[in-house]
């Protein structure tokens, strides 16, 4: 039952630094047109996290949590792309009793 499941997306590259080539936006918001984003600068990005929660509504998901913050903005959150260092994340599973 989809509509008992919860998700939460944490922080992520935001759309709002997460540049990327137009062609590429243009094919990924093909499929996905709620990815799309603008820059603070202007340019072509892309918004994964409202990407992955448009997926998890079109499934049915009950409830859908965003824990904010642009990893790539923000030091205190771990990015590859910003310290091209590599790091640790994890996701969890679970199933409530």
């Amino acid at each position: 039952h989809p509509g008992r499941v919860r998700a939460a997306l944490g922080p992520g590259a935001g759309g709002c630094c997460y540049e990327v080539p137009q062609d590429l936006q243009d094919d990924v918001c093909a499929v996905l047109p709620e990815a799309r984003a603008r820059t603070t600068w202007g340019t072509a990005a892309l918004d994964l996290r409202a990407g992955c929660a448009a997926v998890l509504r079109s499934a049915g998901v009950g409830a859908i949590t965003t824990v904010g913050g642009c990893t790539i903005e923000d030091p205190a959150l771990y990015s590859y792309r910003r310290a091209q260092v590599t790091g640790r994340f994890a996701g969890v599973v679970m199933m409530a009793p």
